[in-house]
Protein backbone atom coordinates (compact mmCIF):
# COMPACT_ATOMS: atom_id res chain seq x y z
CA UNK A 1 0.00 0.00 0.00
CA UNK A 2 1.25 3.79 -0.79
CA UNK A 3 0.04 6.54 1.35
CA UNK A 4 -0.21 9.75 -0.85
CA UNK A 5 -0.03 9.61 -4.50
CA UNK A 6 2.01 12.97 -4.95
CA UNK A 7 5.60 13.67 -7.10
CA UNK A 8 7.61 11.04 -4.82
CA UNK A 9 5.17 8.21 -5.12
CA UNK A 10 4.17 7.92 -8.43
CA UNK A 11 7.35 6.17 -9.92
CA UNK A 12 6.47 4.20 -6.74
CA UNK A 13 3.37 2.96 -7.63
CA UNK A 14 4.36 2.31 -11.42
CA UNK A 15 7.42 0.50 -10.48
CA UNK A 16 5.29 -1.68 -8.22
CA UNK A 17 2.94 -2.37 -10.82
CA UNK A 18 5.87 -3.30 -13.33
CA UNK A 19 7.09 -6.00 -10.46
CA UNK A 20 3.33 -7.57 -10.55
CA UNK A 21 2.83 -5.96 -7.27
CA UNK A 22 -1.46 -5.55 -6.68
CA UNK A 23 -1.30 -1.98 -5.35
CA UNK A 24 -3.41 -0.26 -3.07
CA UNK A 25 -3.04 4.06 -2.93
CA UNK A 26 -4.54 6.18 -0.23
CA UNK A 27 -4.55 9.68 -0.47
CA UNK A 28 -7.24 12.40 0.58
CA UNK A 29 -7.62 13.48 -2.50
CA UNK A 30 -10.38 13.03 -4.14
CA UNK A 31 -10.91 11.25 -7.87
CA UNK A 32 -11.58 14.37 -9.78
CA UNK A 33 -8.75 16.30 -7.83
CA UNK A 34 -6.25 13.47 -9.04
CA UNK A 35 -7.66 13.57 -12.71
CA UNK A 36 -6.75 11.66 -15.24
CA UNK A 37 -3.82 9.62 -13.95
CA UNK A 38 -6.87 8.30 -11.57
CA UNK A 39 -8.24 6.95 -14.47
CA UNK A 40 -4.60 6.07 -16.22
CA UNK A 41 -3.47 4.06 -12.92
CA UNK A 42 -7.11 2.56 -11.92
CA UNK A 43 -7.39 0.97 -15.62
CA UNK A 44 -3.91 -0.92 -14.43
CA UNK A 45 -5.29 -2.46 -11.60
CA UNK A 46 -4.17 -0.07 -8.97
CA UNK A 47 -7.01 -0.01 -6.24
CA UNK A 48 -7.40 3.70 -4.80
CA UNK A 49 -9.05 4.53 -1.31
CA UNK A 50 -9.87 8.11 -1.35
CA UNK A 51 -11.15 10.98 0.81
CA UNK A 52 -11.10 11.97 4.40
CA UNK A 53 -11.19 8.28 5.91
CA UNK A 54 -8.46 7.54 3.74
CA UNK A 55 -6.38 5.68 6.14
CA UNK A 56 -9.11 4.52 7.99
CA UNK A 57 -9.06 0.34 8.36
CA UNK A 58 -5.22 -0.10 7.45
CA UNK A 59 -4.55 -3.62 6.76
CA UNK A 60 -2.15 -4.41 4.29
CA UNK A 61 0.89 -5.76 4.84
CA UNK A 62 3.55 -3.38 3.09
CA UNK A 63 3.17 0.39 3.67
CA UNK A 64 5.11 3.00 1.75
CA UNK A 65 5.30 6.73 2.91
CA UNK A 66 6.98 9.31 1.62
Amino acid sequence: MVIGFGISNKPLVKYLLDMGVKVTVRDAKSAEALGDEYEEYSSQGVRFILGENYLDGICEDVIFRS
